[in-house]
């Protein structure tokens, strides 16, 4: 599945859709990470975001874990904040 750099993104925008599926990443007592992946389709960041959520089904919050976003459309603009 290929993810674009940022520098990518920045090439593509105005020729195409780019997706961006953001992520955080949680382990009690040691905090929490986030970042972002882009893709060049739809459907590739959809699946990245399906696949990532498939582990959190459990009925409680675990002391680690990894949740993505549903994909959003980016501009160039929203890149480079």
């Amino acid at each position: 599945m290929p993810r674009l750099t940022e520098e990518q993104v920045i090439e593509l925008e105005n020729t195409k859709d780019i997706w961006k599926v953001s992520y955080r990443e949680s382990e009690r007592g040691w905090g929490q990470d986030t970042w972002d992946a882009f893709f060049d389709s739809y459907e590739e960041a959809y699946e990245e975001y399906v696949d990532t959520n498939k582990q959190n089904n459990k009925d409680y919050v675990p002391d680690y874990y990894i949740v993505a976003y549903e994909p959003q459309k980016v501009t160039v603009k929203t890149v480079i904040q």
